[in-house]
C-alpha cells in the first residue's frame, strides 16, 4: 500500500434495498419458487407438441425449480428430431403410426419432426421465452407482489 491509499470493503448486506431483501426472502421460499415454476409451465404449455395430450397434459410434473415431461418420447419431441429405426405399424385404433422395437437403441435419423398442432414446436421453453417473455415476467412480478403482501413483507 502506498502513502495516502485507502481501500474500503463493500459489504453487500449494507447496500441492499428493502425491496432487494424482500425479493431474496421470497425467492428463497420453496412454496414461492414452486408458484413461479407453475406460472412458467402454464405459459409454456401452448408450445408443447400435442397429439393425444399425454405429453402436454398428462406427463408434466412441476417441481420447485423444474418442469419435467415424463414420457418415452419427450426428449425426441423437445429436440425436434426423429429417431429410429422406426417401422410403420397399425395401432389399436387402426391408425398407421411409426414405432420402434422395444429395447432397440435409437439414433437421430436426420429427419425433423413435424407437429400436428399449429404453434407447437421443439425447444418449447425457448419459444415461450422468445414470444411471451414480457407477459410471463409481469405474471411473475404480480405473483411476487401478492406473496409479499400475504407474508407481510
Amino acid at each position: 500500500m502506498s502513502n495516502g491509499e485507502i481501500s474500503i470493503y463493500i459489504d453487500r448486506e449494507n447496500i441492499k434495498t428493502s425491496l432487494q431483501r424482500k425479493l431474496e426472502t421470497l425467492l428463497s421460499d420453496s412454496e414461492v419458487k414452486h408458484g413461479i415454476t407453475e406460472i412458467v409451465e402454464k405459459n409454456v404449455r401452448k408450445y408443447v407438441p400435442r397429439d393425444t395430450g399425454k405429453l402436454a397434459d398428462e406427463s408434466v410434473t412441476v417441481g420447485v425449480d423444474t418442469i419435467t415431461w415424463d414420457t418415452e418420447y419427450a426428449h425426441y419431441q423437445y429436440e425436434g428430431l426423429a429417431y429410429g429405426p422406426n417401422f410403420l405399424v397399425v395401432d389399436k385404433n387402426g391408425q398407421l403410426v411409426w414405432r420402434s422395437r422395444k429395447g432397440s437403441t435409437k439414433y437421430p435419423n436426420g429427419h425433423l419432426l413435424s407437429y400436428k398442432t399449429p404453434g407447437t414446436t421443439d425447444h418449447w421453453i425457448d419459444a415461450m421465452w422468445a414470444n411471451d417473455k414480457r407477459s410471463v415476467q409481469l405474471q411473475i412480478t404480480n405473483y411476487l407482489k401478492r406473496c409479499a403482501k400475504q407474508k407481510g413483507l
